[in-house]
């Protein structure tokens, strides 16, 4: 018998279909859980930015509206140097637009606000409502701002 040195062709395959089929079994979980990790991104995302409109009304002295879409939400100061057009909920040329975002990887947003916008103002007292967000598989979170403008996530 020869003295061998090493690993034989088939002992190989034996550990790469090992390796394979643990790979296999794990990418459902791995793909379900980064996912999750997307769909709880975007719902920081914008929690974030709405404590961003807020402090940005506050900070500014003016209104910040913003405006939800399926696909995303948008947020400007609404305080145009035109008497006419301040405070009317449509972002004018001269008014600073914050963020215009949209979600990713499939996800929609819903809400109860009326005419689906809010606008945060230099005080407490607004219309309280939530947002809806909502991934391909169905799952939802639901965003909800209160009355004196507190945010949280459902």
């Amino acid at each position: 018998m020869i003295d061998q040195k090493g690993i034989t062709f088939i002992e190989t395959l034996a550990v790469l279909a090992i390796v394979a089929i643990i790979s296999a079994m794990s990418y459902p979980p791995l793909r379900s859980w980064y996912r999750a990790a997307c769909f709880r991104s975007e719902v920081s995302q914008l929690v974030s930015w709405l404590h961003r409109a807020k402090t940005e009304a506050v900070k500014a002295s003016s209104f910040v509206v913003v405006k939800i879409k399926r696909d995303g939400y948008s947020i400007f100061v609404d305080n145009s140097d035109t008497p006419m057009n301040a405070g009317d909920w449509d972002r004018q040329p001269d008014e600073r637009q914050l963020v215009d975002y949209k979600l990713k990887n499939g996800l929609t947003l819903d809400n109860t606000f009326t005419s689906d916008r809010l606008r945060f103002g230099m005080k407490p007292g607004m219309k309280a409502g939530a947002f809806i967000m909502k991934d391909l598989a169905g799952n939802k979170m639901k965003v909800i701002v209160s009355i004196i403008g507190r945010i949280r996530v459902k």
